[in-house]
């Protein structure tokens, strides 16, 4: 832009000074008859400043204009990176949404085909094994028809895990013996599967104040109904409450881990 005035300021003065030259070289040839000398010198002296000064207007003006249109530009820039900005922010948050809505479908697939199988099995039709992570320390209390029964893990290895058991009757120990328990569930004979076929669901359970999801497993055998529940988070084999014919056998009411 600089180049360009500055250009045009050449070509003008160029101009200026041949007019002011040619105009010289007449008034000398006449300066027997009248001396006009200074009245030029003054005439290219005002042509030379209003050049400069219309020269100076148009710089001004193009500066102006440039400003104007470098400021329209930063201000579309402006809006178009917001609108860009929002924009991705939208996306980002609709992917969002996508990513939470595939998680909980997932998981609600994940829960239907865990349903569908007992704990510590891969065969819905098989028992269920909670001894798999039973670990020495461990320890349950249940309570029976009037008395009470604590079991505590005493040794564990890869086939059998050892426990102390302990009755109890209006607060006093009537007996203490230990046993070895297989840690993998034992087969069910055929005819035992023929008749009793387990039939298994959820339910919730509480004990010591927390609910527990376990698993019930339910089989009939002479017109009578055994009921057992268990869960994995249950230690010493997982059993949380067991009924036959609609009366409770067995109920656990604390457990821990020493």
């Amino acid at each position: 832009m600089k180049r360009i005035v500055l250009s045009l300021i050449t070509v003008v003065l160029g101009t200026v000074l041949t007019v002011a030259c040619g105009e010289s070289k007449e008034e000398a040839s006449k300066v027997t008859k009248s001396p006009k000398v200074a009245s030029t010198d003054t005439k290219v002296d005002n042509t030379v400043a209003d050049i400069s000064k219309e020269v100076d207007n148009t710089v001004a003006d193009i500066s102006k204009e440039v400003d104007n249109t470098v400021a329209d530009i930063s201000k579309e820039v402006d809006n178009t990176v917001a609108d860009i900005s929002k924009d991705v922010d939208e996306k980002l948050s609709d992917l969002g949404e996508k990513t939470d809505e595939l998680k909980e479908t997932l998981t609600e697939k994940f829960n239907e085909g865990k349903e569908k199988v007992a704990p510590g099995s891969t065969d819905p039709n098989t028992p269920p094994n909670c001894a798999e992570d039973i670990k020495n320390g461990e320890w349950v209390h249940y309570k029976m028809s009037g008395m009470e029964m604590k079991q505590k893990v005493t040794e564990v290895t890869e086939e059998f895990y050892s426990i102390q058991n302990e009755t109890i009757m209006n607060g006093k120990t009537l007996s203490t013996n230990s046993q070895k328990v297989p840690r993998k569930a034992p087969e069910v004979a055929a005819v035992a599967k023929a008749t009793m076929t387990p039939k298994y669901s959820r339910e919730n359970v509480t004990v010591k104040g927390k609910e527990i999801n376990c698993w019930l497993i339910e089989m009939e055998a002479n017109g009578k109904t055994s009921r057992t529940w268990m869960s994995n988070d249950v230690p010493v084999g997982g059993l949380i409450k067991s009924e036959y014919d609609g009366k409770v056998v067995m109920e656990l009411v604390d457990f821990g881990w020493d």
